[in-house]
């Protein structure tokens, strides 16, 4: 604890304040108003309107008397991130090298940090490994690093996002984050793992890219001296045709071009664009300038006088872009077939299609199967692990896809497949070998800082000169939240950090199952559970969330007197001798609330039949019907809670056409065949598959 001390004296804003928690505010109750100002939504004009009423500053003993003094504060005298720098074009941008160093030295992420590559196996005989954080992949091995020191691994993304819905005002942002964090505290907005490194110009310059690696240069030539602790560069798909200078239509990671990038190999990977040669020819401008244009059309690549990763040590531009999906590409393709759009069809996309006429007397066969196939790719890529073993079942997905798409062309609704994020789907596998798996890069999880970083931003700007005002804006915020960070600290006596132990990710039904195992009511009687909600603790912040629920509730009028129909859902129930994957020891069951007099947790179950023990050959999902007694009628039973492991989503054996009466809440009555969706979501993918 005494070297902590004396190491807290050498960070400034410590030294400043001395041991007074809340300076440089002078009482707790300053340092809560100044708080409220900048985090609660209030104008400066309105704060400063509130500190002119006579007798506020005096009766609260405020050191400032408007928003300007108290920006002034926070400006001068709190720490945060390096401040904005201002350059041609309107590009803003902070020190590189500076956004690691906030990052690295985080004391919320120092007990998870990550300071050396691991090779993770799921057997004994160490012959099967598994790959899921960027230290379990192989890319790491490659690099060497000077003893006693350790390799940072920098992830840069980049997305234009607008601004606004008529005056076409764009955003550039550029996202920060660094590999040594583990991807679950990446994925949380809240842990703010991702830093604002800066905003690219979204001018309409007419040499674009020239202009994007210029700035992007300028952006990360501090990194450059630093090369040698190793750098990795990823960027958004949406920029991948931008940042690699390869030209539009073509793969943007091997040299694969447009016309044949609907063919498929599983036995025949690509290698990648020949990054010494590409480097080369970008260098001849300086040789021979009048003749750059051809050489760079000869190379197919875009003619860029200098690629900000021209000089940039341990890159591999061509390596470094990560996937993206083609399910956007495969819904307007489902629509094509179907005639109309279905609401939530990401889940719920084979079901149509199953039963679909096609015309001139097609069969659906082709189309069943390659719907399934891009299917169990997509859920195949999101697996929070992977293994030598499950990497090849993106390759057999991918196979079974290129198989069936013909049926695309024969409907007339696709001429080729010459896509470049269908042809990418080729290199998953090895980009889960080198980086871990597709979370650890996801742009999804960056798109959502768009709202805080940038849209929110600019909405606090008169908009004019609106950059300025947003980096400024974005400064103070991130202040109040660091200076709240060290107040909390102190308050709790500066624990020192302790290195925590890192958890793998997965989602178990025992881990769900266990807080409902020997439950009891200390009573005869008690009220009906309309809920039953499965919950996970999170192993990194110990937060605790909604991972499935289950709703069964009759119908009941509202305070508006209008009839809300009853939902009672289907669940995945496990009679006892299920295991954690797998069918066996399983049933669907139909679900209603019911009152007993016996102490413990029950369900009334209307039940399904059996799985089979295939599933349907085309499709590979699961028929199951109503189970009937004796007598014909609904076969009944009254379990424990316990033994309901998630829900289950069934939809019914469409037909040509869905009858219009059909609905939610009358379909299980309505209908008796049905099939077992196993889309819904990863983890029940990773059960029934």
């Amino acid at each position: 604890m005494e070297d902590m001390k004396k190491n807290l004296k050498n960070i400034p804003f410590v030294r400043k304040f001395g041991q007074h928690a809340d300076a440089p505010f002078s009482s707790k109750l300053e340092w809560e108003i100044a708080k409220w100002a900048k985090l609660c939504g209030s104008s400066p004009t309105a704060f400063t309107e509130l500190m002119k009423i006579d007798g506020v500053v005096e009766h609260l003993g405020l050191s400032f008397k408007n928003a300007n003094e108290l920006n002034k504060i926070i400006d001068e005298h709190l720490p945060g991130c390096p401040p904005f720098v201002g350059e041609v074009c309107e590009v803003y941008f902070r020190d590189i090298l500076a956004c690691v160093k906030a990052l690295f030295r985080n004391p919320e992420f120092a007990p998870y940090l990550v300071f050396a590559p691991e090779k993770h196996y799921t057997d004994e005989t160490k012959t099967i490994q598994s790959y899921h954080v960027m230290h379990t992949g192989k890319w790491w091995w490659t690099l060497r690093s000077k003893p006693g020191a350790t390799i940072v691994l920098i992830i840069i993304s980049t997305d234009k996002t607008q601004l606004t819905l008529f005056q076409n005002k764009s955003a550039y942002p550029i996202y920060l984050t660094i590999g040594n964090i583990p991807k679950e505290i990446c994925h949380k907005l809240s842990a703010h793992a991702y830093v604002l490194l800066g905003y690219l110009p979204t001018t309409h310059f007419e040499n674009l890219a020239n202009l994007y690696h210029a700035c992007m240069h300028q952006v990360l030539k501090p990194i450059i001296p630093a090369g040698i602790e190793g750098v990795l560069m990823a960027t958004a798909t949406g920029d991948q045709v931008l940042t690699t200078c390869t030209q539009t239509g073509d793969c943007a990671t091997c040299p694969t071009k447009n016309k044949k990038l609907g063919e498929y190999n599983s036995q025949n990977s690509a290698q990648l664009h020949n990054l010494e040669y590409i480097v080369d020819t970008l260098s001849s401008f300086d040789i021979d300038p009048a003749g750059f244009l051809q050489v760079c059309k000869e190379a197919g690549i875009k003619p860029v006088a200098e690629p900000f990763w021209k000089n940039l040590p341990y890159v591999n531009i061509y390596q470094s872009i990560t996937p993206d999906g083609i399910v956007k590409h495969l819904i307007s393709w489902i629509i094509a077939a179907c005639g109309q759009e279905h609401s939530q069809i990401a889940c719920i996309l084979l079901g149509p299609v199953i039963d679909i006429p096609l015309p001139d007397g097609l069969s659906s066969t082709c189309l069943i199967c390659a719907v399934r196939a891009i299917l169990d790719f997509l859920f195949f890529a999101q697996y929070p692990i992977h293994t030598d073993d499950t990497r090849l079942l993106l390759d057999h997905a991918l196979s079974q896809f290129h198989r069936n798409k013909s049926i695309f062309v024969d409907l007339g609704i696709h001429e080729n497949f010459n896509l470049p994020k269908l042809h990418f789907m080729s290199h998953y596998k090895r980009l889960i070998k080198l980086y871990g798996t597709t979370d650890n890069f996801n742009t999804e999880y960056t798109k959502r800082l768009h709202m805080d970083l940038a849209k929110n931003a600019y909405c606090a700007t008169n908009h004019k000169d609106e950059f300025a005002q947003m980096t400024t804006w974005l400064s103070r915020k991130e202040k109040i939240h660091c200076h709240e960070q060290y107040i909390t600290w102190q308050l709790t006596g500066c624990p020192q950090v302790d290195k925590k132990i890192w958890q793998p990710p997965g989602l178990e039904l025992d881990h769900l199952e266990h807080d409902l195992w020997n439950v009891h009511l200390p009573t005869q009687k008690f009220q009906i559970w309309h809920y039953i909600r499965f919950t996970h603790k999170d192993p990194f912040t110990n937060q605790i969330y909604t991972a499935d629920s289950i709703h069964a509730h009759p119908q009941y009028t509202n305070k508006k007197h209008q009839a809300i129909p009853g939902c009672f859902d289907t669940a995945y129930i496990n009679d006892g001798t299920g295991i954690n994957t797998g069918t066996d020891g399983y049933c669907i069951g139909y679900l209603f609330t019911s009152t007993t007099e016996v102490p413990q947790h029950l369900a009334y179950i209307e039940w399904f039949t059996k799985f089979s023990p295939e599933p349907d050959p085309k499709h590979l999902l699961y028929k199951i019907t109503p189970a009937k007694d004796q007598s014909g009628g609904p076969l009944c039973s009254i379990i424990s809670v316990a033994n309901i492991c998630r829900s289950a989503h069934l939809f019914p054996k469409f037909g040509p056409v869905a009858p219009e009466e059909w609905t939610s809440s009358n379909i299980l009555d309505k209908y008796n065949v049905f099939y077992v969706n196993s889309f819904t979501d990863a983890h029940l993918y990773w059960i029934m598959v």
